[in-house]
């Protein structure tokens, strides 16, 4: 995964919510509930070369008399080995899912009561 993209959009999103907020604007509040959820399901990702990298080492082979040859060893802790990780991908969706489900909810009511959008 991107560490640079991921909180890209991480801090992104959290500006424009607490913009959103301190300026009662719920279109705001929509884009960055949207946004909000992009590192979640970057989190959520459970493909083989895909999550957090990490550097376990390295590990020699031994083939024979003077014979070896070094390989790293890396492997990448995803949603589908690490609950910790599966479980902040799913806060960052439903968190982006409730802030769009208030977002439109203050669209809907502004809209009925036939006052502008703030």
């Amino acid at each position: 995964m991107l560490e640079l993209v991921f909180f890209v959009f991480l801090v992104l999103s959290l500006g424009l919510i607490v913009y959103s907020v301190a300026k009662r604007d719920s279109a705001f509040l929509l884009l960055g509930s949207v946004l909000l959820m992009a590192p979640g399901f970057m989190l959520l990702d459970e493909s083989p070369q895909a999550g957090l990298e990490q550097d376990d080492g390295f590990y020699v082979n031994y083939l024979g008399d003077n014979n070896y040859s070094v390989d790293f060893n890396t492997s990448y802790r995803n949603a589908g080995n690490d609950a910790s990780v599966s479980a902040l991908g799913s806060l960052f969706v439903f968190g982006g899912m409730v802030g769009l489900m208030i977002s439109l909810g203050l669209i809907v009511r502004h809209g009925r009561s036939g006052g502008v959008l703030q």
